[in-house]
């Protein structure tokens, strides 16, 4: 990712224009290939970006934990604000989560990571999320054949692996 680096921080600027209006609580962004594992949320895209100057990218990141356990397997639905009145204890939770994913498909060896990802998304599931309450966009970066292959089983396959469409 650090050879695409500019361009990752192009389209997430471009990212955060269009939806920022859109995420009430603002937008959340994770690096996930860096030293650390750096999150913020915040409202202005200004600062977001900021926070690209600070990150280096170095080797390969761990999609399964960071996709599937540090964003997926934490994302529960929200109550609504007054669970006293009749009408919200009678009305399904708030769900809704989008999630861009600016990658090269390049997550080490083998597809062990696969399991890594369809679990959160079918646990998701049976705690009542429908389909299109989520929303998992992959952006890939560079022409890496084993990134290309990986992306497209997730766009293409998931339903060989038990996530309905």
């Amino acid at each position: 990712m650090k050879d695409h680096w500019g361009n990752v921080k192009r389209t997430f600027s471009t990212l955060a224009y269009l939806v920022k209006r859109m995420d009430p609580d603002g937008i959340e962004i994770r690096f996930t290939n860096a030293r650390l594992s750096t999150k913020a949320r915040s409202k202005d895209r200004d600062g977001l970006l900021a926070l690209f100057e600070s990150v280096l990218p170095k080797g390969r990141s761990d999609i399964a934990l960071s996709l599937g356990t540090r964003i997926l397997r934490a994302y529960e639905p929200k109550p609504y604000k007054n669970p006293n009145k009749l009408s919200s204890l009678l009305r399904k939770p708030k769900w809704g989560v989008n999630v861009y994913v600016l990658t090269d498909g390049v997550w080490g060896e083998g597809d062990a990571w696969l399991d890594g990802v369809v679990e959160p998304i079918k646990y998701l599931l049976s705690k009542g999320m429908a389909l299109n309450e989520m929303g998992i966009q992959f952006i890939q970066f560079g022409d890496d054949k084993e990134g290309t292959r990986r992306l497209t089983m997730l766009d293409n396959e998931l339903t060989k692996h038990g996530v309905a469409k």
